[in-house]
């Protein structure tokens, strides 16, 4: 049976401390602002529905879509970085979280920045359901307790963060800042 691509890290230019150490350091990354950009947006909410003259219930929808993505396309998006690679799913995973956050905070209609929540959810999904692969790949059975408790900080300061940063951006720059997070 042949091994799934990406399964193991490729021999990297750096040595293997540094390396796992880079792996934690991207992953920790892309979990922490995924679940930053889920709690900073939330703190805008009764802003965004007043500028766009809506009630909170449809504004409720950049955060229900954004979830609702993320948690429906876990299983499939880890599938997929079984069969294509999860380095490559999970670099494509940043790029679509990008590419959402630019459509989110160009958009000029309430329904189209929902859209691009859609679209940064996707990104999301590829980046949390690789994740942990991506770090078991890359420690050795004895300090994978460690990476993952790492990981997991990230989880927890995203989370924690979010309302504050949202909060602080919506005060400086306004509400569309917090979608470009």
């Amino acid at each position: 049976m042949e091994a799934p691509p990406d399964s193991t890290p490729a021999r990297p230019a750096a040595s293997p401390s540094r390396y796992k150490w880079l792996v934690a350091a991207v992953v920790g990354s892309g979990v922490f602002m995924s679940t930053l950009s889920q709690g900073s947006l939330n703190v805008a909410l009764p802003t965004i529905a007043a500028e766009f003259q809506v009630d909170l219930t449809v504004v409720q929808w950049l955060s229900l879509a954004y979830g609702l993505g993320v948690t429906s396309l876990l299983l499939s998006t880890a599938r997929l970085a079984d069969i294509v690679g999860r380095r490559r799913m999970y670099l494509i995973g940043y790029a679509v979280f990008g590419i959402g956050a630019v459509i989110c905070s160009l958009m000029p209609t309430i329904y189209l920045i929902i859209a691009g929540r859609v679209v940064q959810s996707i990104g999301a999904a590829m980046l949390q359901s690789t994740g942990a692969a991506l770090l078991v790949s890359a420690f050795p059975a004895g300090q994978r307790g460690r990476a993952m408790g790492i990981n997991g900080s990230f989880v927890s300061s995203g989370i924690l963060m979010g309302p504050v940063v949202g909060g602080l951006l919506t005060e400086a720059f306004g509400w569309r800042a917090n979608l470009l997070v």
